[in-house]
């Protein structure tokens, strides 16, 4: 109960200590590239530093799943008869959800569509199929850090987009957010206390759509509205870390930009011609996607410098050289 209350606080009004993080980090890149893929994905890291995504060899494409650990690249090719993969997410554990699909058919213009998408557990070396009967097609986008929590979105018959969580400890399935064509909403991962973020959007008199950025208490099902980044219209909350750090990416009209902090603290991030991010994990890690202006885009793994962790050595350092001087006067 401590825990989940302490992540609600983290949620509401951000950490101290985070904030100041978030105002004034630096960040190491690493460019997740592919060899001749047209576009690379980087979209959740463990506390592990194991990283997964997805890329494809062209515009419109199945796409191949990968977790990335240490430099070394493993493709995952999902379950039986799946024509592609795409991955999420990674517990602290390792295990791996993301989606597969296996139909595909030809439009008039000779263009390649991917049909039945379902979800995936993949876990010690075997895959579980995740679908549910009232979505056609499902999209898992995340696992909490200890396993506990999925979410993902599956279509409706009439094309909707209905958000949903599923605890794995009860079998238990919440449907999230708005689920309409003129109010909808497009979710991330859950940290360890059950606490989602996302952003809806609701179609205006005049045509037009409105945004806003929320949390969503699996337990409850209460939302929170929360702040955006000033001076943008849309704001894309996508994953959260233990210490209350968000992670997502802003923008309209302008082009996306990643963001990470915490509401009102946020500090953007621009790579490429246009950034999205989408993970965080508790060292402060995060993993996105950077679009050239041509439409190709390579995955982004990012690494605060000096790391926290370092930081915290080095201030410790100067306090017991400092302790022993003044020992020494």
């Amino acid at each position: 109960m401590l825990k989940r209350n302490l992540s609600r606080l983290a949620l509401g009004i951000g950490l101290a200590v985070a904030t100041g993080m978030a105002s004034a980090a630096d960040y190491k890149l690493t460019r997740i590239d592919v060899a001749g893929a047209y576009q690379v994905s980087a979209d959740d890291v463990n506390n592990h530093g194991q990283v997964v995504g997805s890329y494809g060899m062209r515009a419109n494409d199945a796409g191949r799943a990968y977790v990335y650990d240490g430099g070394v690249m493993t493709l995952l090719s999902g379950p039986a008869g799946a024509l592609g993969t795409s991955a999420g997410g990674i517990s602290d554990g390792g295990v791996i959800v993301g989606s597969y699909v296996t139909g595909s058919f030809v439009d008039s213009d000779g263009v390649t569509w991917f049909t039945n998408s379902k979800g995936f557990i993949y876990d010690g070396g075997q895959y579980q199929t995740i679908s549910l009967p009232w979505a056609e097609n499902i999209t898992l986008v995340g696992i909490s850090p200890n396993g506990r929590y999925l979410s993902g979105w599956g279509f409706l018959d009439d094309g909707v987009v209905q958000g949903f969580a599923i605890d794995r400890s009860t079998g238990a399935l919440t449907r999230v957010g708005d689920a309409g064509p003129d109010a909808y909403s497009l979710i991330g991962r859950a940290n360890d206390a059950g606490i989602l973020l996302g952003d809806r959007r609701i179609r205006n008199a005049d045509g037009s759509w409105s945004y806003s950025a929320f949390s969503f208490d699996v337990a409850t099902s209460q939302s929170t509205d929360l702040a955006g980044m000033a001076g943008s219209r849309r704001t894309a909350l996508r994953d959260v870390n233990a210490s209350g750090m968000l992670v997502g990416y802003h923008g309209l009209p302008d082009p996306y930009e990643g963001l990470v902090g915490t509401p009102g603290h946020y500090q953007s991030l621009h790579y490429g011609a246009m950034t999205a991010l989408r993970g965080i994990n508790d060292a402060g890690w995060l993993t996105g996607e950077a679009f050239n202006a041509d439409g190709t885009s390579y995955g982004l793994l990012l690494t605060p410098v000096p790391e926290p962790t370092t930081a915290a050595l080095c201030l410790g350092g100067l306090g017991v050289i400092v302790l022993r001087k003044r020992r020494r006067t």
